[in-house]
């Protein structure tokens, strides 16, 4: 199994920290943890690991979304990296390999007061609700108590369970 941390930056002493404590702190058995940077997300799924968790997507989020902050397009560059993500994933799953995503549900709080963090929560979900559609599974874990999405997803019949039926 690989484990596929995110870094800020690979310079950052905070990223070279935590790199040098991982092979003491990784599980035993057949484990291989791997630090990733930004760009690198397609690259850490091409390996030969039956099994990636990738850890955590709403840090990649935020590192792409700290880097193009300022650009008129922001947002657009943003969903482009999402689809990218989103491909390289299918890409990768499509070979009978599994996939482990973490991410950060931020949508259930107050609406941020400033326009970076109303950006952050909005892609956020975006890349949440992309990458949950293409997942054969999705977990809510709240209290270390995981619950299984899409097995609960409402689907809607249209018969005769709506109003004015």
């Amino acid at each position: 199994m690989g484990y596929r941390p995110f870094a800020d930056a690979p310079e950052s002493r905070e990223t070279a920290a935590i790199t040098a404590e991982q092979p003491s702190s990784e599980p035993s058995g057949n484990f291989q943890t791997e630090m990733q940077v930004l760009e690198s997300i397609g690259a850490s799924m091409t390996d030969s690991d039956a099994v990636v968790l990738v850890d955590c997507l709403t840090l990649w989020l935020t590192n792409w979304l700290l880097r193009w902050e300022q650009e008129a397009d922001v947002e657009k560059r943003l969903m482009d990296k999402i689809e990218e993500l989103t491909a390289a994933c299918r890409q990768y799953t499509d070979s009978g390999r599994h996939l482990l995503l973490v991410t950060n549900e931020v949508g259930y709080g107050l609406v941020p007061e400033y326009k970076l963090g109303r950006q952050f929560r909005d892609v956020s979900g975006w890349m949440n609700q992309r990458l949950a559609c293409e997942a054969e599974q999705v977990f809510l874990v709240t209290s270390g108590i995981p619950l299984e999405l899409k097995s609960l997803q409402f689907r809607w019949s249209g018969q005769g369970a709506g109003l004015g039926d």
